[in-house]
């Protein structure tokens, strides 16, 4: 090879070198590592990398037809694909007259962030053994992030999400009695997170931990209903006047 010849591929190579680092996608490391466990295949995966690929600087959105071009996949395909995406939630279509069949990618967004609060509450490593009590799994926390949203009728703000998360990890509250506290909030004509940490913690000062615990703790006032001279202590039933309880205006 002669030195002209090396020459002209040295700077080839550059120029490769500068157009690859040019030519880049921002990917969130989350996605790479957490997007199994949100409920994506690796065919719904790659779809989404491909979307965020093609999505042009300053917009929020992308095409079908521009996402068909740039992934070379048959239409029916790509639209069983999207149909699947759209129907978990992480993309929703744009309404926008201007443009034909668009779509956002913030519902992938709003999971991801789910993911980096169970992170940060939940480190995965740690020096001491595992105990008895296990912490709710990401899937338990999307089931119970679902839950309240459906009973906000909205999506969870960052700070509820929080909350949330809190009990669940934090304070290693079973999803089972978050979902009872919940549901007994509501009956009483409520979902607001305030009361239902009251409810919570009302429970953690009388040690219930568990629902069957709730369940014997219903059934006390009935077999000491002859000793009227000792007080019995106030019992979260189903019943229960919470603003009573709580001593709420």
């Amino acid at each position: 090879m002669t030195k002209t010849t090396s020459g002209k591929k040295l700077q080839l190579e550059k120029f490769f070198y500068r157009s690859l680092t040019q030519d880049m996608v921002m990917v969130p490391s989350l996605l790479l590592r957490h997007y199994q466990e949100i409920g994506l295949s690796k065919e719904e995966f790659i779809t989404l990398l491909s979307a965020i690929s093609v999505i042009p600087k300053g917009k929020e959105y992308f095409t079908l037809n521009e996402l068909a071009i740039f992934i070379n996949t048959e239409q029916n395909k790509l639209a069983d694909i999207i149909k699947s995406l759209s129907e978990k939630g992480f993309i929703s279509k744009v309404k926008n007259q201007l443009v034909i069949d668009a779509y956002s990618i913030e519902g992938l967004y709003d999971k991801l962030f789910e993911v980096w609060v169970y992170v940060q509450a939940c480190p995965t490593k740690t020096t001491k053994p595992q105990t008895a009590s296990k912490k709710a799994t990401k899937k338990e926390l999307g089931q119970i992030y679902t839950l309240f949203e459906g009973e906000l009728g909205r999506p969870l703000s960052p700070t509820e999400g929080e909350k949330i998360t809190f009990w669940l990890v934090s304070e290693g509250w079973d999803p089972l009695m978050v979902k009872e506290a919940l549901t007994r909030a509501v009956i009483h004509g409520t979902s607001n997170l305030v009361y239902i940490d009251r409810i919570l913690e009302r429970w953690r000062k009388e040690g219930i931990r568990e629902l069957s615990q709730l369940s014997a703790e219903t059934a006390k006032p009935a077999k000491q209903g002859a000793k009227k001279t000792k007080k019995t202590p106030k019992v979260m039933c189903s019943d229960t006047n919470y603003e009573n309880v709580f001593n709420r205006n």
